[in-house]
């Protein structure tokens, strides 16, 4: 996780749960947050990764989360704020765009996700 030198502050460092590669002394890039990683099969999958990859193929709002899974530990859902998408032919595409591991176990269509008092969507569930 993300920790940053703050010696100009009453506080010398802040911590965060953000994963980042360090590019150098001053630059990283930001790979997701800790607290939303999906560990399937022992193998550590960003939401926000694959989020990115199929977001040209999803017009609505959607999310990836973790569900737990007796067999892999945990598997990948997407919800997709819809009340019909065509699942099949995005499963697809998945298929062809993600490795293995990121290909989500399972799509579901929600009418509409909770969201904050801000209007960010409350990864949740269903």
């Amino acid at each position: 996780c993300l920790v940053i030198n703050t010696p100009h502050f009453s506080f010398k460092k802040v911590s965060t749960n953000d994963i980042v590669e360090i590019i150098d002394e001053n630059h990283f890039k930001w790979i997701g947050r800790y607290d939303n990683v999906i560990n399937t099969g022992g193998i550590k999958c960003f939401p926000e990764d694959i989020e990115k990859i199929l977001s040209p193929y999803i017009d609505s709002p959607y999310y990836i989360i973790g569900e737990p899974n007796e067999k892999w530990g945990e598997i990948i859902v997407l919800y997709i704020e819809s009340d019909s998408f065509d699942t099949q032919t995005l499963m697809n595409q998945a298929e062809k765009l993600l490795n293995k591991y990121q290909i989500p176990k399972k799509i579901k269509c929600i009418s509409r996700f909770n969201r904050t008092e801000s209007g960010k969507i409350i990864r949740q569930r269903f």
